[in-house]
């Protein structure tokens, strides 16, 4: 077995136990010059917390000033790749209740039409954003 699928197995181990009611889905790849794994789920917890879980399993961190690969975090005694990517994708149930908050909560929001998708472009005054942006600022920011 290669060392990424390796190390997508013991995360998804990890994961399952530290946050047991939320699917995952882990990917590993093996590449010239490196190996990577991809984690993604949807709602759930805060990206920062499976962040502090998996953060184990890269072996280091790309340094742009240097155009260079830096092994900081290397262990020999754990599966390790040179990449974890993590994503939350958010559910239409998760968007909806994330609408109706703002809809009830912010000022100016009160004479949005019941369909979020009918909005995304709608200026909220209060934020200087549209519905749209601040609807994923607000879901970046909530556990499910």
């Amino acid at each position: 077995m290669k060392i990424s699928a390796q190390t997508a197995k013991a995360i998804r181990v990890e994961l399952k136990k530290a946050f047991p009611g939320i699917k995952f889905r882990v990917t590993s790849q093996t590449y010239s010059g490196g190996s990577s794994v991809s984690i993604s789920y949807q709602d759930g917890v805060l990206t920062s917390k499976v962040d502090e879980v998996v953060k184990k399993y890269q072996m280091g961190h790309f340094d742009g000033m240097t155009d260079s690969y830096e092994y900081s975090n290397y262990s020999e005694n754990l599966p390790q790749v040179k990449f974890v990517q993590v994503s939350r994708e958010m559910s239409d149930a998760a968007q909806e209740q994330i609408f109706n908050y703002i809809k009830e909560n912010f000022a100016g929001c009160a004479n949005l039409v019941n369909d979020p998708s009918s909005n995304w472009r709608t200026d909220v005054p209060e934020f200087g954003e549209t519905l749209a942006v601040l609807i994923r600022r607000e879901f970046f920011k909530t556990e499910f």
